[in-house]
């Protein structure tokens, strides 16, 4: 268990309806198909475990609120943690163009954190290939993570790792 610091604890008292303090990320990879984005798929689940424990913790941390507010709120370990909450996998909607990935990405970024959960999500995208200037069997990922979580820097790091 640790208290949030000052600046962490108002990203998410800071939070209302409609104006959420997250940020997310789109990245796109030729992954060769089905098989490709089944193998990224696998590997975000499977490596998520060591990245966590050894570089980031805090991703298997949820929020605890003080009541009524009278001080900052803990992260906590999350004794019910679920990387397939965490990290999943969906086909591109329907014409599968820039504008289908544009809203499902609008979607899953307008789409509030669970409080009672680790603050970030992974969403593999698939069906990308009628996508103009997207080399066929291409796979998207979109990742969500809030503010209170990680900054701009600690999130590139994050990203870094997940590439290495």
């Amino acid at each position: 268990m640790r208290q949030l610091g000052a600046l962490d604890n108002l990203m998410i008292e800071g939070e209302i309806p409609n104006i959420p303090m997250h940020m997310s990320a789109l990245m796109i990879y030729d992954t060769g198909g089905k098989r490709g984005a089944t193998a990224l798929f696998k590997s975000l689940q499977s490596n998520f475990d060591e990245l966590a424990e050894r570089y980031f913790p805090i991703l298997r941390c949820r929020l605890e609120e003080v009541l009524l507010q009278l001080d900052k709120a803990y992260w906590v370990e999350d004794t019910h943690f679920s990387a397939n909450y965490h990290i999943s996998r969906v086909a591109l909607p329907k014409p599968q163009n820039w504008s289908a990935l544009y809203t499902l990405f609008g979607q899953f970024h307008a789409q509030p954190l669970d409080r009672s959960r680790p603050l970030w999500q992974i969403m593999v995208v698939e069906g990308l290939d009628r996508i103009e200037g997207i080399p066929r069997g291409s796979t998207a990922l979109f990742l969500k993570i809030h503010h209170s979580v990680m900054d701009g820097k600690s999130a590139l790091r994050l990203i870094t790792s997940l590439h290495s």
